[in-house]
C-alpha cells in the first residue's frame, strides 16, 4: 500500500502485522543475549562474534555504551589485528602454545591501555613488550574502560566453561552472568525476571544430581529451553500472520501466500555424521521431504479465494533462469492435469504461463509500467524515476521532469576554485580512481571483506610495503649514522612481530628478511646515485591561473645544491612505477612554476616490480633545453583543463594500456587484457564499466578516452624527459659513438 506526499501533513499506514511462531529468544531480548552468551563462551571469540554480542541493546545498557563506541571496538580491532581469542589460555582448547598472545582481544586491550597513557611516538616496546597503540585520545579512555569489563566477564566465565559442574551450579553461575552483562529499562525488568526464573527452575529441576554435566551438554539442554518448538499464534486475529509452513497448517485463510519457495531455503539437510540414532532408516520414522510436501498441500488447500506462490526466477549476475523447486515443479505439473483455467491450456506449458507471473528484475524495465502485464489489471510499477527511466531507454520522450536532477546535479558540480596539489597528483596517477573516491565519494574500502577469522601465514597485498615504508621512515630518521641505522632496525623488527604485523613462524622470519633486504637494497642504491636518503624540504607552492583559479600544495623531498640548483628525491617501498612517475612529473612542473629553485632532476627510489629483494631507480629530467616559469604555469593550465574533464566523465587508465595507446596499440591491446585478466572484485575500472571489459567498447580508435590520454601523455613528453637506469646508461653509451 502507498501513500504519496502531501505538502501539509502525511500520515504513515501501518499493516496490521503479527508473527506466529517466535521462540523465547526472538521475543525476549535478555534470552536472545543469553543464547549468544553461550554460543560466544563455546567458539574461538572471532571479532565478529565478539563484536555482534556487544551490539545487543540489554549488553550496552550495563556497559553504557552506544552502537558509536562499539563500532570503534570493531576499527580497533582490525587496526591492532585481532583475529580470534579472547587470550593465550582460551586458545590452548584449540591446540596453540600458551604463550601465544598475538591476534587476541587481550593484546588489543594491552595496548589501547598503552596507547592511552603513553604519548605518541614511533612505535617500540614498552614494559611488558607491549607496543602502544596509536592514536588513542583523552576522550577514548571511557571506551577503552568498558571493553576492559566486557573482556574481563568473558574471560572469567570462559575459564569457568572448562569445568564440568552439575546442572544446578551451571544455572547458578549463569544467573549471575546476565546480571553483571545484561541490564534492562525498568519497564522491561519482566523479561530479565523471566529468564532468571527459567534457569532457576531447570536448577531446581536438576538439584537431586551432583553428576558433574559439560558446557557443551548444557547448551544442548538450553537451546531446547530458548529456542523451543514453534507456538501457535491466537487465531482470527484479523491482521496479516507471518508464519512458516507449520503452526496454521490447514487453518483457512482467504488469501496465502508463501514467499520464497526456492531450492535453498527448501534444503532438509543431512544428519550429522556421528548421530547413530539417525542413520539408520526404520519403518516410522520421519520423512522430511515427505513432510514438506504434505506442508505445501495443506497451505493450497487452506487457502479460500487467492493462493500465491514467489521464488527467485532468475540468477543475480547471469539473470540466467532457476528451475523451480521440485516440491512447486511437481504442483505446477498437477495444475496441468486437473486445473480449471481461464483458458485452454492443455500442456503443462500453457498451464504455466497462465498461471505465472514473472516480474523483471529490473526496476526500469517497460513490463512493469504496462497494464496488466504482471497480474493487475493497471500498471504495477510506481516510482516517478524508474517510469522516466524506462521512457527513456524506449527513446520516448519521459513526460515531466526529471525526478533524478537533484542526484545529476551533485555529479556536475562547478570548478574548483583552489585545486590542492595533491589532487591533481592523485588525478594525475589515475583519473578514474580519482573520479570515484573524490568526485563521487565512494569509498573502495566499503566494499572491502571483512578481516578472516585465521592467524595470517603470508603478508598481505598492502602490508608489505607498509611495513617497508615504516622501516624505511626510522632509517631515514637516521641517515649517515649506521649504529643508530641499525638499533633502529632491530626495534621496528621486535615491534612488528611482537605486533602480529608480521606471520606467525618461520613464514614471519621469512617476510621480515624480505622486508630488511628491500630496505637495505634501497638505502645501498641511495649511496650509489649519490642522493641523499635524508627527507629534503617542503616547499609550499601557490599558484595563481588565468581563469582565476589557484592551485596550492607543497612539494616534499626538494634537496637544495650550490647556488639555486636543487632536485627532487622521492624515496618509497611500492612498485607502481608510472604513478609515481605521473606525481614526481606534477611536482617538478608546479615547483619550476612557482619561480623557486632551479630544478635539474628528480629521481625515484622504490621497490622492483618482480624480486622484492631488488629495487630500481628512476630519474626523471627536463629536456635539456630546460623549460621557463611560464611554459611550467602553462603547461599546468592545459593539465587543470584535463583535470576538469576527469572529474566530469570517467577516464580509465587500466594499469599501462592508457600510457601504450599513443604507440603501439597491440601493445596496448595485450596491457589491457593483462590488467582485466587480474583485476580486483571492486575495483574502480570494474565499478565504472561493468564485469564484461572490451578493449573496442572502452577505448574505440579516436574515441574520447584515447584522445584524452594522447594530450595527458603528450603534455608530459613534451615538459619531462623520464628515463630509467637501464635508458640512461645506454645514452651515455651512444654519445660518445657520435
Amino acid at each position: 500500500m502507498f501513500q504519496p506526499d502531501t505538502a501539509d501533513t502525511a500520515q504513515a499506514l501501518h499493516l496490521p502485522f503479527i508473527v506466529a511462531d517466535r521462540a523465547l529468544r526472538r521475543t525476549h531480548e535478555v534470552a536472545d543475549a543469553l543464547s549468544a552468551l553461550l554460543s560466544l563462551l563455546a567458539s574461538r571469540c572471532t571479532t565478529a562474534d565478539l563484536l555482534a554480542f556487544a551490539a545487543r541493546k540489554v549488553v550496552q545498557r550495563r556497559l553504557q555504551v552506544d552502537d558509536a563506541v562499539v563500532a570503534g571496538w570493531g576499527a580497533w580491532a582490525a587496526n591492532l589485528q585481532v583475529r580470534w581469542g579472547l587470550n593465550a589460555s582460551q586458545r590452548t582448547k584449540f591446540g596453540l602454545p600458551a604463550g601465544l598472545l598475538v591476534h587476541t582481544w587481550q593484546q588489543a586491550l594491552d595496548r589501547l591501555v598503552y596507547g592511552a597513557v603513553v604519548p605518541d611516538a614511533v612505535p617500540t616496546r614498552e614494559l611488558g613488550g607491549v607496543v602502544p597503540a596509536p592514536a588513542v585520545d583523552v576522550a577514548d579512555i571511557p571506551a577503552v574502560g568498558a571493553l576492559a569489563a566486557l573482556l574481563a566477564r568473558l574471560s572469567e566465565l570462559e575459564a569457568e566453561t572448562r569445568r564440568p559442574r552439575p546442572v544446578g551450579a551451571w544455572c547458578e553461575l549463569l544467573q549471575a552472568a546476565l546480571t553483571s552483562l545484561c541490564a534492562v529499562e525498568q519497564d522491561d525488568e519482566p523479561q530479565l525476571n523471566k529468564v532468571l526464573e527459567r534457569l532457576a527452575e531447570l536448577g531446581d529441576c536438576a538439584a537431586l544430581s551432583e553428576v558433574p554435566v559439560g558446557f557443551s551438554e548444557l547448551r544442548v539442554i538450553l537451546a531446547a529451553d530458548l529456542t523451543g518448538e514453534p507456538g501457535r499464534q491466537q487465531l482470527r486475529s484479523g491482521v496479516i500472520t507471518a508464519t512458516s509452513l507449520v503452526p496454521l497448517r490447514s487453518v483457512p485463510y482467504r488469501v496465502i501466500c508463501i514467499a520464497g519457495f526456492d531450492e535453498a531455503a527448501l534444503a532438509t539437510g543431512e544428519p550429522d555424521g556421528d548421530d547413530l540414532r539417525q542413520r539408520p532408516v526404520l519403518i516410522g520414522d520421519s520423512d522430511p521431504r515427505a513432510e514438506l510436501r504434505q506442508a505445501l498441500l495443506d497451505a493450497v488447500l487452506a487457502a479460500g479465494e487467492r493462493l500465491i506462490i514467489t521464488c527467485t526466477g532468475r540468477t543475480l549476475r547471469a539473470n540466467a533462469a532457476i528451475p523451480f523447486a521440485t516440491p512447486l515443479a511437481e504442483l505446477v505439473e498437477l495444475c496441468g492435469r486437473v486445473a480449471v483455467l481461464p483458458q485452454p491450456a492443455p500442456e503443462a506449458k500453457g498451464v504455466l504461463q497462465a498461471i505465472r507471473v514473472e516480474h523483471p528484475r529490473h526496476a526500469l524495465n517497460a513490463a512493469n509500467f504496462l497494464p496488466g502485464q504482471l497480474g493487475t489489471a493497471g500498471a504495477f510499477g510506481h516510482l516517478p524515476a524508474a517510469l522516466f527511466g524506462a521512457q527513456l531507454l524506449r527513446g520516448r520522450k519521459p513526460d515531466g521532469a526529471d525526478p533524478l536532477a537533484e542526484y545529476s546535479s551533485a555529479v556536475e558540480r562547478p570548478p574548483e576554485s583552489v585545486i590542492a596539489l595533491d589532487d591533481l597528483i592523485s588525478f594525475c596517477k589515475n583519473p578514474l580512481s580519482h573520479f570515484v573516491k573524490r568526485v563521487h565519494g565512494i569509498r573502495l574500502s566499503d566494499f572491502d571483506s571483512d578481516q578472516a577469522a585465521t592467524l595470517p601465514l603470508e603478508l598481505g597485498r598492502w602490508d608489505g610495503p607498509k611495513l617497508a615504508g615504516d622501516l624505511l621512515q626510522r632509517m631515514r630518521l637516521h641517515a649517515g649514522d649506521a649504529a643508530a641505522q641499525a638499533h633502529a632496525a632491530a626495534d621496528w623488527a621486535a615491534a612488528v612481530q611482537n605486533t602480529g604485523q608480521l606471520p606467525l613462524g618461520a613464514y614471519g622470519q621469512a617476510s621480515l628478511a624480505e622486508l630488511r633486504a628491500l630496505v637495505d637494497e634501497i638505502v645501498r642504491q641511495c649511496e650509489a646515485k649519490q642522493r641523499p636518503l635524508a627527507e629534503g624540504q617542503s616547499v609550499p607552492v601557490q599558484l595563481q591561473l588565468s581563469d582565476g583559479r589557484s592551485i596550492a600544495g607543497a612539494v616534499p623531498g626538494v634537496h637544495s645544491g650550490p647556488g639555486r640548483i636543487a632536485s627532487i628525491v622521492q624515496v618509497f617501498c611500492a612498485a607502481n612505477k608510472p604513478a609515481e612517475m605521473m606525481a614526481m612529473w606534477v611536482r617538478m612542473l608546479a615547483l619550476c612554476a612557482a619561480g623557486g629553485p632551479q630544478l635539474t632532476d628528480a629521481w625515484s627510489i622504490g621497490k622492483s616490480k618482480g624480486d622484492p629483494s631488488k629495487s630500481y631507480a628512476y630519474i626523471a629530467e627536463f629536456a635539456s633545453t630546460g623549460i621557463s616559469q611560464p611554459d611550467a604555469l602553462a603547461a599546468l593550465e592545459e593539465l587543470v583543463l584535463l583535470y576538469d574533464e576527469g572529474c566530469a566523465q570517467p577516464r580509465p587508465m587500466f594499469g599501462d594500456t592508457a600510457e601504450k595507446l599513443s604507440g603501439d596499440p597491440a601493445k596496448a591491446k595485450g596491457a589491457f587484457q593483462s590488467f582485466v585478466y587480474n583485476i580486483e572484485p571492486y575495483h574502480p575500472e570494474q565499478l565504472a564499466y561493468g564485469e564484461r571489459l572490451r578493449f573496442s567498447e572502452i577505448y574505440p580508435s579516436g574515441g574520447e578516452n584515447e584522445l584524452f590520454f594522447r594530450e595527458l601523455f603528450g603534455l608530459r613528453e613534451r615538459t619531462a624527459n623520464i628515463r630509467n637506469d637501464r635508458a640512461r646508461a645506454a645514452a651515455r653509451q651512444r654519445k660518445p659513438a657520435k
